[in-house]
Protein backbone atom coordinates (compact mmCIF):
# COMPACT_ATOMS: atom_id res chain seq x y z
CA UNK A 1 0.00 0.00 0.00
CA UNK A 2 1.34 3.71 -0.55
CA UNK A 3 2.83 5.34 2.08
CA UNK A 4 0.66 8.58 2.99
CA UNK A 5 2.77 12.04 3.12
CA UNK A 6 2.97 11.76 7.23
CA UNK A 7 4.95 8.05 7.00
CA UNK A 8 6.90 9.49 3.85
CA UNK A 9 8.16 12.82 5.70
CA UNK A 10 8.65 10.55 8.91
CA UNK A 11 10.77 7.14 6.82
CA UNK A 12 12.51 9.21 4.09
CA UNK A 13 12.56 12.92 5.29
CA UNK A 14 13.79 12.27 9.18
CA UNK A 15 17.42 12.86 9.62
CA UNK A 16 17.53 9.98 12.37
CA UNK A 17 21.64 9.91 12.68
CA UNK A 18 21.72 14.13 12.98
CA UNK A 19 18.02 15.19 13.68
CA UNK A 20 15.63 17.28 12.56
CA UNK A 21 14.66 16.71 8.53
CA UNK A 22 15.94 17.47 4.88
CA UNK A 23 14.08 20.04 2.98
CA UNK A 24 13.42 17.50 -0.08
CA UNK A 25 13.76 14.38 -1.61
CA UNK A 26 13.71 13.09 -4.69
CA UNK A 27 10.37 11.34 -6.35
CA UNK A 28 11.27 7.89 -5.33
CA UNK A 29 12.63 8.95 -1.74
CA UNK A 30 15.81 7.44 -2.18
CA UNK A 31 18.08 10.50 -1.47
CA UNK A 32 18.06 13.56 0.00
CA UNK A 33 18.23 17.08 -2.54
CA UNK A 34 20.08 18.68 -0.28
CA UNK A 35 21.32 18.04 3.32
CA UNK A 36 21.17 21.81 4.51
CA UNK A 37 18.42 21.96 6.87
CA UNK A 38 15.91 24.77 7.04
CA UNK A 39 14.26 26.22 9.73
CA UNK A 40 10.70 26.16 8.54
CA UNK A 41 11.21 22.59 7.63
CA UNK A 42 11.84 22.09 10.91
CA UNK A 43 8.83 23.59 11.95
CA UNK A 44 6.81 22.09 9.69
CA UNK A 45 7.56 18.67 10.88
CA UNK A 46 7.34 19.33 14.22
CA UNK A 47 3.80 20.80 13.61
CA UNK A 48 3.29 17.26 11.59
CA UNK A 49 4.23 14.90 14.09
CA UNK A 50 2.91 16.81 17.41
CA UNK A 51 -0.78 17.27 15.81
CA UNK A 52 -0.58 13.03 15.20
CA UNK A 53 0.62 11.72 18.42
CA UNK A 54 3.68 10.61 17.19
CA UNK A 55 6.13 11.32 19.94
CA UNK A 56 9.21 9.32 18.30
CA UNK A 57 8.99 10.80 15.58
CA UNK A 58 8.54 14.27 17.20
CA UNK A 59 11.47 14.11 19.36
CA UNK A 60 14.15 14.25 16.26
CA UNK A 61 12.39 16.26 14.42
CA UNK A 62 11.98 18.68 17.55
CA UNK A 63 16.08 18.08 17.53
CA UNK A 64 16.02 20.08 14.55
CA UNK A 65 14.36 23.43 16.56
CA UNK A 66 16.94 23.24 19.43
CA UNK A 67 19.55 23.05 17.22
CA UNK A 68 18.85 25.77 15.40
CA UNK A 69 18.26 28.10 18.38
CA UNK A 70 20.87 30.88 18.57
CA UNK A 71 23.91 30.57 19.90
CA UNK A 72 25.46 34.07 19.63
CA UNK A 73 23.47 35.52 22.86
CA UNK A 74 20.87 36.35 20.48
CA UNK A 75 17.26 35.56 20.49
CA UNK A 76 15.26 33.50 17.82
CA UNK A 77 17.26 30.64 15.41
CA UNK A 78 19.27 30.63 13.08
CA UNK A 79 17.28 30.06 9.56
CA UNK A 80 19.79 27.63 7.81
CA UNK A 81 22.73 25.10 8.56
CA UNK A 82 24.36 22.50 7.16
CA UNK A 83 23.36 18.66 8.34
CA UNK A 84 25.73 18.49 11.63
CA UNK A 85 23.95 22.30 12.62
CA UNK A 86 26.83 24.69 11.70
CA UNK A 87 24.85 28.02 10.91
CA UNK A 88 25.36 29.20 7.74
CA UNK A 89 27.47 32.95 8.73
CA UNK A 90 25.73 34.88 6.19
CA UNK A 91 21.96 33.48 6.99
CA UNK A 92 21.71 35.30 10.25
CA UNK A 93 19.04 37.90 9.50
CA UNK A 94 15.60 37.02 10.72
CA UNK A 95 12.74 36.76 8.69
CA UNK A 96 9.82 37.49 11.28
CA UNK A 97 7.60 35.36 9.79
CA UNK A 98 9.99 32.29 10.12
CA UNK A 99 10.81 33.32 13.70
CA UNK A 100 7.17 33.73 14.77
CA UNK A 101 6.55 29.96 12.95
CA UNK A 102 9.18 28.22 14.34
CA UNK A 103 8.55 29.61 17.63
CA UNK A 104 4.74 28.83 17.47
CA UNK A 105 5.85 25.22 16.65
CA UNK A 106 8.58 25.40 19.74
CA UNK A 107 5.63 25.90 21.60
CA UNK A 108 3.45 23.13 20.07
CA UNK A 109 6.85 20.87 20.95
CA UNK A 110 7.07 21.83 24.51
CA UNK A 111 3.47 21.18 25.17
CA UNK A 112 3.44 18.06 23.84
CA UNK A 113 6.53 17.00 26.40
CA UNK A 114 5.51 19.15 28.89
CA UNK A 115 8.83 21.26 29.02
CA UNK A 116 9.04 24.33 30.66
CA UNK A 117 12.17 25.63 29.40
CA UNK A 118 10.88 25.21 25.91
CA UNK A 119 7.69 26.40 26.31
CA UNK A 120 9.57 29.58 28.21
CA UNK A 121 11.96 29.64 25.42
CA UNK A 122 8.79 29.50 22.75
CA UNK A 123 6.79 32.80 24.41
CA UNK A 124 10.19 34.84 24.68
CA UNK A 125 10.60 35.14 21.38
CA UNK A 126 7.36 35.25 19.87
CA UNK A 127 6.93 38.34 22.15
CA UNK A 128 10.02 39.68 21.05
CA UNK A 129 8.22 39.29 17.38
CA UNK A 130 4.95 40.23 18.44
CA UNK A 131 6.30 43.70 19.64
CA UNK A 132 7.94 44.73 16.68
CA UNK A 133 3.83 45.74 15.25
CA UNK A 134 2.66 48.83 14.74
CA UNK A 135 -0.58 49.76 13.54
CA UNK A 136 -0.97 46.11 12.59
CA UNK A 137 1.75 46.05 10.65
CA UNK A 138 4.82 44.00 10.79
CA UNK A 139 8.59 44.44 9.33
CA UNK A 140 9.38 41.90 7.05
CA UNK A 141 12.89 41.09 8.23
CA UNK A 142 15.45 42.05 11.67
CA UNK A 143 18.77 41.59 12.27
CA UNK A 144 20.28 39.13 13.98
CA UNK A 145 20.34 41.78 16.87
CA UNK A 146 16.41 42.04 16.12
CA UNK A 147 16.87 45.68 14.97
CA UNK A 148 14.27 46.40 12.15
CA UNK A 149 15.46 46.13 8.23
CA UNK A 150 13.17 47.18 6.42
CA UNK A 151 10.23 48.83 9.03
CA UNK A 152 7.19 50.05 7.51
CA UNK A 153 7.37 47.62 4.60
CA UNK A 154 4.12 45.39 4.51
CA UNK A 155 4.19 41.82 5.31
CA UNK A 156 1.03 40.38 5.62
CA UNK A 157 2.50 36.88 5.54
CA UNK A 158 4.13 37.86 8.95
CA UNK A 159 0.73 39.44 10.66
CA UNK A 160 -0.73 35.76 9.44
CA UNK A 161 1.89 33.66 11.19
CA UNK A 162 1.57 36.16 14.31
CA UNK A 163 -2.42 35.22 14.35
CA UNK A 164 -1.24 31.72 14.52
CA UNK A 165 1.10 31.56 17.05
CA UNK A 166 -1.99 33.78 19.12
CA UNK A 167 -4.46 30.79 18.25
CA UNK A 168 -1.51 28.50 19.36
CA UNK A 169 -0.75 29.75 22.54
CA UNK A 170 -4.87 30.30 23.22
CA UNK A 171 -5.25 26.08 22.26
CA UNK A 172 -2.05 25.04 24.64
CA UNK A 173 -3.00 27.59 27.58
CA UNK A 174 0.44 29.62 27.39
CA UNK A 175 -1.35 32.75 28.82
CA UNK A 176 2.68 34.00 28.73
CA UNK A 177 2.07 35.17 24.79
CA UNK A 178 0.98 38.68 24.13
CA UNK A 179 -2.39 38.61 22.39
CA UNK A 180 -3.14 42.39 22.85
CA UNK A 181 -2.60 43.27 19.40
CA UNK A 182 -4.38 40.76 17.91
CA UNK A 183 -7.92 43.09 17.41
CA UNK A 184 -5.52 45.29 15.33
CA UNK A 185 -3.55 43.15 13.13
CA UNK A 186 -6.68 41.41 12.25
CA UNK A 187 -8.22 44.80 11.43
CA UNK A 188 -4.76 44.99 9.07
CA UNK A 189 -5.53 41.74 7.47
CA UNK A 190 -9.35 42.55 6.77
CA UNK A 191 -8.38 45.75 5.26
CA UNK A 192 -6.24 44.12 2.79
CA UNK A 193 -8.96 42.49 1.17
CA UNK A 194 -10.56 45.82 0.22
CA UNK A 195 -8.11 48.39 -0.57
CA UNK A 196 -8.22 49.43 -3.88
CA UNK A 197 -4.33 48.05 -5.20
CA UNK A 198 -3.82 45.30 -2.62
CA UNK A 199 -0.40 43.59 -1.91
CA UNK A 200 0.74 42.08 -4.57
CA UNK A 201 1.16 38.94 -3.11
CA UNK A 202 -2.90 38.71 -2.58
CA UNK A 203 -3.71 37.63 -5.92
CA UNK A 204 -1.88 33.85 -5.11
CA UNK A 205 -4.52 31.33 -4.49
CA UNK A 206 -1.79 29.83 -1.15
CA UNK A 207 -1.77 33.67 0.42
CA UNK A 208 -5.46 33.87 0.22
CA UNK A 209 -6.07 30.64 1.92
CA UNK A 210 -3.21 31.38 4.46
CA UNK A 211 -4.78 35.05 5.28
CA UNK A 212 -8.09 33.22 5.54
CA UNK A 213 -7.29 30.40 7.89
CA UNK A 214 -6.05 34.05 10.24
CA UNK A 215 -9.11 35.98 9.66
CA UNK A 216 -11.07 32.72 10.84
CA UNK A 217 -8.54 32.42 13.36
CA UNK A 218 -9.09 35.76 14.87
CA UNK A 219 -13.00 35.78 14.10
CA UNK A 220 -13.33 32.79 16.73
CA UNK A 221 -10.80 33.97 19.07
CA UNK A 222 -12.11 37.93 19.46
CA UNK A 223 -16.05 36.10 18.44
CA UNK A 224 -15.82 38.89 15.65
CA UNK A 225 -18.19 37.54 12.97
CA UNK A 226 -17.15 40.25 10.21
CA UNK A 227 -14.19 38.82 10.75
CA UNK A 228 -15.24 35.25 9.57
CA UNK A 229 -17.24 36.74 7.03
CA UNK A 230 -13.90 38.23 5.86
CA UNK A 231 -12.05 34.99 5.89
CA UNK A 232 -14.99 33.45 3.79
CA UNK A 233 -14.61 36.35 1.04
CA UNK A 234 -10.85 35.67 1.14
CA UNK A 235 -11.24 32.04 0.87
CA UNK A 236 -14.01 31.80 -2.25
CA UNK A 237 -10.95 34.35 -3.89
CA UNK A 238 -8.54 31.86 -3.63
CA UNK A 239 -10.51 29.22 -5.17
CA UNK A 240 -11.11 30.89 -8.51
CA UNK A 241 -8.50 28.54 -10.13
CA UNK A 242 -7.38 25.30 -8.75
CA UNK A 243 -3.99 25.03 -6.79
CA UNK A 244 -1.39 23.88 -8.01
CA UNK A 245 0.88 23.33 -5.15
CA UNK A 246 0.46 20.69 -2.63
CA UNK A 247 0.96 23.59 0.50
CA UNK A 248 -1.43 25.50 -1.16
CA UNK A 249 -3.84 23.23 -1.70
CA UNK A 250 -3.32 22.06 2.93
CA UNK A 251 -4.05 25.41 3.57
CA UNK A 252 -7.53 25.92 1.54
CA UNK A 253 -8.71 22.77 2.94
CA UNK A 254 -7.15 24.10 6.93
CA UNK A 255 -8.99 27.33 5.79
CA UNK A 256 -11.72 25.65 5.42
CA UNK A 257 -12.01 23.69 8.41
CA UNK A 258 -11.44 26.27 10.61
CA UNK A 259 -14.22 28.24 8.98
CA UNK A 260 -16.84 25.30 9.41
CA UNK A 261 -16.03 25.69 13.54
CA UNK A 262 -17.29 28.92 12.98
CA UNK A 263 -20.49 27.56 11.02
CA UNK A 264 -19.64 28.48 7.66
CA UNK A 265 -20.19 26.09 4.96
CA UNK A 266 -16.42 25.42 2.75
CA UNK A 267 -17.37 22.20 1.47
CA UNK A 268 -16.77 23.28 -2.04
CA UNK A 269 -13.29 24.33 -1.19
CA UNK A 270 -12.51 21.60 1.28
CA UNK A 271 -13.72 19.13 -1.59
CA UNK A 272 -11.43 20.63 -4.05
CA UNK A 273 -8.04 21.22 -2.14
CA UNK A 274 -8.57 17.48 -1.45
CA UNK A 275 -9.13 16.93 -5.22
CA UNK A 276 -5.88 18.36 -5.73
CA UNK A 277 -3.96 16.84 -2.99
CA UNK A 278 -5.65 13.11 -4.59
CA UNK A 279 -3.88 14.60 -7.71
CA UNK A 280 -0.73 14.99 -5.91
CA UNK A 281 -0.47 11.38 -4.22
CA UNK A 282 2.00 9.52 -5.38
CA UNK A 283 0.89 5.93 -5.78
CA UNK A 284 4.30 4.44 -6.65
CA UNK A 285 6.44 5.82 -3.61
CA UNK A 286 3.82 7.29 -1.41
CA UNK A 287 4.14 10.88 0.02
CA UNK A 288 2.79 14.30 -2.22
CA UNK A 289 4.83 15.79 -5.44
CA UNK A 290 5.30 19.21 -4.45
CA UNK A 291 3.09 20.56 -7.85
CA UNK A 292 1.11 19.87 -10.39
CA UNK A 293 1.43 21.03 -13.97
CA UNK A 294 -0.71 23.45 -15.09
CA UNK A 295 -2.75 21.01 -16.96
CA UNK A 296 -3.56 19.53 -13.97
CA UNK A 297 -3.70 15.83 -15.02
CA UNK A 298 -1.82 13.18 -12.47
CA UNK A 299 1.58 13.76 -11.96
CA UNK A 300 2.61 10.53 -11.95
CA UNK A 301 2.45 11.02 -15.74
CA UNK A 302 2.51 14.02 -16.59
CA UNK A 303 5.86 14.98 -16.71
CA UNK A 304 9.76 14.15 -15.43
CA UNK A 305 10.46 17.80 -14.32
CA UNK A 306 12.30 17.28 -11.31
CA UNK A 307 10.95 20.58 -9.35
CA UNK A 308 8.08 19.27 -9.73
CA UNK A 309 8.22 15.94 -9.17
CA UNK A 310 10.56 16.27 -5.98
CA UNK A 311 8.78 15.58 -1.96
CA UNK A 312 9.72 18.52 0.04
CA UNK A 313 8.71 18.54 3.92
CA UNK A 314 6.94 21.58 3.51
CA UNK A 315 4.31 19.55 1.08
CA UNK A 316 4.31 16.49 3.22
CA UNK A 317 3.48 18.24 6.87
CA UNK A 318 1.05 20.65 5.35
CA UNK A 319 -0.99 17.82 3.57
CA UNK A 320 -0.78 15.05 6.38
CA UNK A 321 -1.54 18.67 8.85
CA UNK A 322 -4.98 19.60 6.65
CA UNK A 323 -6.03 16.05 5.83
CA UNK A 324 -5.53 14.72 9.53
CA UNK A 325 -7.71 18.08 11.01
CA UNK A 326 -10.52 16.76 8.81
CA UNK A 327 -10.30 13.55 9.19
CA UNK A 328 -9.56 12.18 5.01
CA UNK A 329 -7.97 9.72 3.79
CA UNK A 330 -6.59 9.84 0.24
CA UNK A 331 -7.92 7.03 -1.65
CA UNK A 332 -3.99 6.27 -2.50
CA UNK A 333 -2.97 5.98 1.13
CA UNK A 334 -4.18 6.82 4.52
CA UNK A 335 -3.97 10.26 5.98
CA UNK A 336 -2.13 9.21 8.77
Amino acid sequence: MPISSLTFLGTRLLDHQAGGVYCATDAAGTRPLSTDKGLTDQAAAVFAFAEHNLDEELAVALEGLRNLQDRTGHPGFAELADRWWRHRPDWRIRTLRHQLYAATALLVGADRNDDDYLRTRAADVLNRCLSTVRDGEFPARLTESWRPLDRLVASPMTAVAAVEAMAVAHAVGEDGVDTDRLPEIAARLAQLLVEPHPVADLARCGTLARLALALAQAGRLLGDGSLVTAASRALGDATVRPPRRAVDAGHILRAGHELGRSGIDAWAARNEAVRVLEELTDRRNGGVFWATSRMAINPTVMSDDPLLRRKTAQAQATAARALGAVGVALAGAVAA
